[in-house]
């Protein structure tokens, strides 16, 4: 592939492996009204960042709002954001501090969850509210150990839960 755009250049770029699908998605992110428009006009899907579960489905409705001036639509499974999940407040590094620190208007139970139960509780929250797609940033020094209680905590009662109500991963 070769392009040639305002800002870069790319020549003779190749993938390996190739991907699966003929088409790549190409998704954005961003909060303020303007972002979530472009998101609508010209990507596949969205991911949050630094957003709770109350205003994500205002977000969604936005970017719904500019796909449709677009003539456009993006899938219903295409909205997510990502999360914190540690096991408790103490294992919260400084510089994690600092970084949730980047939105001080949002309750940190919106945007991080400390303990397995705590990050299902924050995921339903944010499917009710239309997402569908999550990106969990672990946080912890038995890093191991944490995603392998995530995991069992967490990930496999959410997929449990899915396929009882006929839905996949």
């Amino acid at each position: 592939m070769t392009y040639e755009g305002r800002f870069c250049t790319l020549t003779d770029v190749t993938l390996q492996p190739r991907p699966t699908r003929e088409r790549l998605e190409f998704w954005l992110g961003g909060r303020v009204r303007a972002a979530l428009l472009r998101v609508g006009r010209i990507a596949d899907g969205w991911l949050g960042s630094f957003v709770g579960p109350d205003e994500f489905g205002a977000m969604v409705a936005t970017i719904e709002e500019g796909a449709a001036a677009a003539g456009r639509r993006i899938d219903d499974d295409h909205y997510g954001t990502t999360v914190f999940a540690a096991p408790s407040a103490g294992e919260m590094p400084a510089a994690a501090e600092r970084l949730l620190g980047l939105r001080p208007d949002l309750a940190p139970g919106d945007h991080i969850a400390f303990g397995a139960p705590a990050l299902r509780d924050l995921l339903a929250r944010f499917v009710a509210a239309g997402g569908s797609k999550f990106v969990v940033i672990p946080i912890a020094r038995d890093l191991d150990g944490w995603l392998r209680e995530l995991w069992r905590e967490a990930v496999v009662p959410i997929e449990r839960q899915a396929a009882a109500k006929g839905g996949g991963k």
